[in-house]
């Protein structure tokens, strides 16, 4: 039984991956999971699917702030791009997410992106 549903868990993944291949644009996915551990806000979990990429977690604040830099190597964002970010920042955690070039979130047609926080207890911060 557990590997029927194993296997209809993996197709239903496959056929997902095909649907979002076949559209127009730059599709992409990023999940991230802050936790804190001690005096310390960790990167625990990065997860992408497409261009989007966590580049480096960064401590400018000090080990209780995490900042995360966010990619899109392809550049900008246009028509018929679909940028998602999912975000966890468990309990006692502080992450900020940004990009290397901030400045430019004005020119983001954020119909087209979405941000998800799943925060149990945990701050987060934008800088996009």
């Amino acid at each position: 039984m557990g590997g029927l549903s194993e296997s209809l868990r993996l197709a239903s993944g496959a056929a997902r991956a095909i649907e979002e291949a076949a559209r127009p644009g730059w599709q992409a996915r990023l999940t991230l999971g802050f936790e804190r551990r001690g005096e310390r806000t960790l990167l625990a979990r990065c997860e992408h699917f497409g261009p989007l990429r966590v580049q480096k977690a960064l401590y400018p604040e000090g080990p209780a702030v995490c900042q995360a830099i966010v990619l899109h190597p392809p550049g900008g964002i246009a028509g018929g791009d679909s940028l998602e970010i999912r975000l966890t920042a468990a309990a006692g955690a502080h992450a900020q997410l940004t990009t290397p070039g901030p400045e430019k979130g004005a020119k983001v047609d954020f119909p087209t992106s979405r941000c998800w926080r799943d925060g149990k207890g945990g701050t987060t911060d934008y800088g996009f």
